[in-house]
Parts: C-alpha cells; sequence; structure tokens
C-alpha cells in the first residue's frame, strides 16, 4: 500500500465517522437516534 493509498483511505475513515457522529447527535446534540426531521421542528434549545 503507497503512503498515498493510505492517506486516502485515513479520510474516507475520519469523513465517515465524522457523518456518522453527525448523524447521532442529531447535527445540533438534539436527542441521540431521533430522525432528522424531528430535529427540524425542534428549536435548538431543546437539548
Amino acid at each position: 500500500m503507497t503512503a498515498l493509498a493510505r492517506l486516502q483511505l485515513g479520510a474516507r475513515l475520519i469523513r465517515f465517522s465524522l457523518s456518522v457522529a453527525a448523524h447521532l447527535t442529531g447535527d445540533g446534540l438534539i436527542g441521540v437516534g431521533t430522525a432528522g426531521a424531528e430535529n427540524l421542528n425542534r428549536p435548538p434549545s431543546a437539548a
């Protein structure tokens, strides 16, 4: 595996874990595991 391939794989893993974390936190720490549509209807202070 070349260094470039290793870097690309690492970046992909970081992006994936960040998107999973954002999804789990509702993109604003509004309840873990709630649906995105529910989060849109709540004020940001609902956390």
